[in-house]
């Protein structure tokens, strides 16, 4: 990323009007999630069609797919609908707050890596049962659908949900790749979303940020806003202390 240097604006007035504007882009984020308008959401959607992947990797998603609801026999339509399966044969069951889900054994650890660990330190195993603790069901099935070659949707409502799953459950590249691309795309507008903040440490040294990050940003007054927001952040909202997750 280029290096932008901190400009302070020229008049008391200047700074004034600026800190208002910043101060209300924040209320804004506390009271909804977010300070975008409809058109910018909307035009921040990225659609991930199955028409984007490779042929090796479409049919193998498919075939598990059909595996699935063949063995489950649900509708294609209802796949992601039934929250109370079993786990059978060589199927597991992850169990979060908002739901559950089977998956096969062998397709979850091919792209969830941190299931390859027999120790699996970080999760509550009871047998073919896993109690999965701090994520929804909703985003893990954002990345499921990819992985069974489904059309998904990456968007600022869902995306660092879906780079914490990434990063925790040790996803295959493929799709972290994808997420890590929007985030660094859509860096400036992301700032006015909550999850920035709220996950800010995955936007720091030692994940997508430092000094070789890639993060899009156009001119200097992207940036200086930023770190204003930033630091305004952190001393209205979260006592003037860093950053958790």
């Amino acid at each position: 990323m280029t290096s932008y240097s901190v400009v302070t604006p020229t008049t008391p007035e200047q700074s004034y009007i600026k800190y208002m504007e910043l101060i209300e882009v924040l209320d804004n984020i506390a009271k909804k999630g977010h300070s975008l308008t409809d058109q910018e959401l909307e035009a921040s959607e990225v659609l991930l069609s199955a028409l984007d992947l490779s042929k090796a990797f479409y049919q193998y998603g498919r075939k598990e797919f059909l595996h699935y609801i063949k063995s489950y026999n649900l509708k294609e339509e209802d796949a992601f609908k039934f929250n109370n399966l079993e786990a059978r044969n060589d199927f597991v069951k992850l169990i979060f707050y908002d739901g559950s889900c089977v998956v096969r054994n062998e397709f979850l650890s091919k792209y969830f890596h941190i299931f390859k660990d027999k120790s699996l330190n970080t999760l509550e195993s009871n047998g073919n049962q896993f109690l999965i603790v701090g994520f929804s069901i909703y985003h893990f099935y954002t990345i499921l659908k990819y992985y069974y070659a489904d059309t998904i949707f990456l968007s600022h409502h869902n995306i660092f949900e879906l780079y914490k799953i990434c990063d925790i459950f040790k996803v295959e590249d493929s799709f972290k790749n994808r997420v890590t691309c929007y985030i660094n795309h859509f860096y400036v507008s992301l700032s006015k979303t909550i999850g920035f903040y709220k996950y800010h440490v995955y936007l720091e040294d030692g994940h997508l940020g430092g000094k070789n990050n890639k993060f899009k940003i156009e001119n200097d007054d992207e940036y200086d806003d930023i770190n204003r927001l930033l630091y305004l952040y952190q001393w209205k909202y979260n006592s003037g202390f860093g950053f958790g997750t």
